[in-house]
């Protein structure tokens, strides 16, 4: 693959589905992506203009018996956003209720007592909107 830019409102998560990854930590774990890593030691806040070495896919063959039934799992990636809600004096805002519009789904719910929302977003989502 190579070297990514990262663009305004990417997450890590969107661009491993980008490249077809089903998890983000093979990316973020290469070891070409150590100094960045080093810089930002949470990948979940990247900037415009960071370069992210997105690796080649490697291929997993599982050996299994024939006729017979086998299950395998395979893990989907979850997207969140956490966001702490503050007043105009920076306080946080402690059990207020919100809704939050984002990818046409609304989630509502109450900051928790350090006014922080967390909810599951779209793997897609660039813009949201939040109402307190």
């Amino acid at each position: 693959m190579g070297m990514h830019e990262v663009q305004r409102g990417e997450t890590i998560v969107q661009i491993a589905k980008k490249n077809g990854f089903r998890a983000w930590e093979p990316i973020w774990n290469h070891d070409q992506n150590a100094k960045l890593r080093a810089e930002r030691p949470n990948p979940y806040v990247l900037a415009k203009g960071d370069n992210l070495f997105v690796p080649d896919k490697t291929v997993k063959d599982h050996d299994c018996q024939t006729n017979l039934k086998h299950i395998f799992r395979v893990r989907n990636m979850k997207q969140f956003l956490r966001q702490v809600v503050l007043d105009a004096n920076e306080q946080p805002l402690t059990g207020k209720s919100y809704e939050l519009s984002v990818g046409g789904k609304t989630a509502s719910g109450k900051t928790d007592g350090s006014g922080l929302l967390n909810e599951e977003i779209p793997l897609d989502a660039k813009t949201a909107d939040l109402k307190i």
